[in-house]
């Protein structure tokens, strides 16, 4: 496939690209019912405990125990993040930075790197970091991972994204 990037041009592809990640849902830790309770018992109690007292550290949660029995609850300042998607969301993927377009007659595809959106500072807390290793690749790859979006070319100069974009690179 030939190489091309023309700057000019690049605005139709981050347009595109930018539109399919649209349509991904917010990036969000996946908790979705509070408060959280677990038996100090139970055999996941150790990685539930982690995860929870890094939302703790993040002054997103506070704890308590009673008997045999933790529970967390949402403080004012997670309450208020977790009220804006029903979880705790720490942004959206925004292309950042087209590196290179492959195409020919047909299709093609573009190599870029991400930012995220809205980052709140609860994210970047080292504990949660951590804890949520997820949402520390997806931080430490912010204009680093690579990802690649495929097209096909559609009537009148225009492209159609083929499916979602990907990651190609693995910084772990």
């Amino acid at each position: 496939m030939p190489f091309i990037s023309h700057s000019a041009n690049n605005s139709m592809y981050i347009k595109k690209i930018q539109e399919s990640l649209d349509k991904q849902p917010p990036l969000c830790l996946g908790t979705t019912v509070w408060p959280v309770h677990i038996a100090t018992q139970d055999i996941s109690y150790g990685y539930i405990n982690a995860k929870m007292e890094a939302l703790t550290d993040a002054e997103l949660t506070h704890s308590k125990i009673i008997g045999k029995q933790k529970t967390w609850q949402l403080t004012s300042l997670g309450l208020k993040e977790f009220n804006k998607y029903g979880d705790l969301c720490y942004g959206k993927r925004v292309v950042e930075h087209i590196e290179r377009i492959y195409q020919n007659k047909k299709s093609g595809s573009v190599i870029f790197d991400y930012s995220i959106s809205s980052l709140p500072s609860w994210a970047r807390h080292p504990s949660v970091r951590f804890a949520y290793t997820d949402v520390d690749n997806l931080i430490s790859g912010i204009k680093t991972a690579r990802y690649q979006a495929n097209f096909k070319n559609i009537p009148a100069g225009k492209i159609e994204i083929v499916g979602e974009p990907y990651q190609l690179d693995l910084l772990y």
